[in-house]
C-alpha cells in the first residue's frame, strides 16, 4: 500500500511496448540477454537498468460504481423477471495470463500471443517474440496483465405462466404455475478471461486478482408450483 492510493492497488512494472531493434536495448539489459522483440519496461529512475525500484503503484480493484437492476413484466398469465448486475471502472490483474504468454511453459500458449507475436521490427508493439526468455523477462508482473474488469451480467431470468383459476379448479387445485429459469445467462465484458468476477479473496493483497479462478456456472431450471 502507498499513502494516497487505493487499498489493493498493484506494485508492478509499467510496460512501454516492445523493443523493435537491438540498438534500443540499454547496454545493461543487453548484457543480460534482452533483445529486440522483448518487452520494454519503464525505467522510472532512469539508471539504464530495470530493477524493483522501477515498479509503480497502479490500478484499482474497486469499481467506480456498481449495482443491479431487477424488474418483472406481466401480461395476463405470463410473467418475465430479469435481474441484471453491473460493475464499471475496476481493474482485474489476470495473473493466469503470465503463464499463458510463455512459450514452452507447462500450459498452452494463448492464441493472441501465438498469432500476434513480434517477428520483426514493426510487427507488434504489444506481444513479445516467441522465446522462453532470460529469467522470465517477458513475464514480469506488469501492466501488461492489468485488464478492465467492467461488465454487465444477466444474473437471472425467469419466464413463468400461471394457469387461469377456472382451469386449475377443474383438476381440484388452487393454483398451478410452470416456469423456466436461467442463472448467469449472459455476460458482456472486455475482460480476456472466463469471468471478471472470479476473484473472491477479500485480502487486499489479492483482491481483484484472477489466478485461474473458476468461472461462475450457468444453470437452467424447469419447475412447477402447485397449490392444493
Amino acid at each position: 500500500m502507498k499513502l494516497g492510493r487505493t487499498v489493493g492497488s498493484w506494485y508492478i512494472f509499467r510496460t512501454d511496448g516492445i523493443y523493435q531493434y537491438d540498438g534500443e536495448v540499454p547496454q545493461a539489459l543487453y548484457d543480460k540477454g534482452v533483445r529486440a522483440g522483448d518487452v520494454k519496461y519503464w525505467d522510472r529512475n532512469g539508471d539504464g537498468n530495470i530493477t524493483d525500484d522501477d515498479r509503480i503503484v497502479t490500478g484499482n480493484p474497486n469499481p467506480k460504481f456498481s449495482g443491479g437492476w431487477n424488474n418483472t413484466f406481466k401480461y395476463k398469465g405470463l410473467e418475465l423477471s430479469l435481474f441484471f448486475t453491473y460493475s464499471y471502472g475496476n481493474d482485474v490483474y489476470a495473473s493466469w495470463m503470465i503463464h499463458g504468454s510463455k512459450p514452452g511453459y507447462t500450459r498452452s500458449l494463448l492464441k493472441a500471443y501465438a498469432d500476434n507475436r513480434w517477428t520483426g521490427p514493426g510487427t507488434s508493439d504489444k506481444y513479445p517474440r516467441a522465446i522462453y526468455s532470460y529469467s522470465g523477462w517477458n513475464g514480469k508482473n506488469s501492466t501488461m496483465y492489468l485488464t478492465d474488469g467492467s461488465f454487465i451480467r444477466l444474473r437471472s431470468v425467469t419466464l413463468g405462466y400461471t394457469f387461469p383459476q377456472r382451469l386449475v379448479s377443474k383438476i381440484h387445485l388452487k393454483g398451478l404455475r410452470v416456469y423456466a429459469q436461467g442463472d448467469n445467462v449472459f455476460l458482456c465484458s472486455r475482460y480476456p478471461g472466463w469471468d471478471p468476477e472470479t476473484s473472491v479473496n477479500l485480502d487486499p493483497r489479492f483482491y481483484g486478482e484472477d489466478n485461474d479462478g473458476v468461472p461462475q456456472p450457468r444453470i437452467f431450471k424447469l419447475g412447477v408450483n402447485i397449490t392444493f
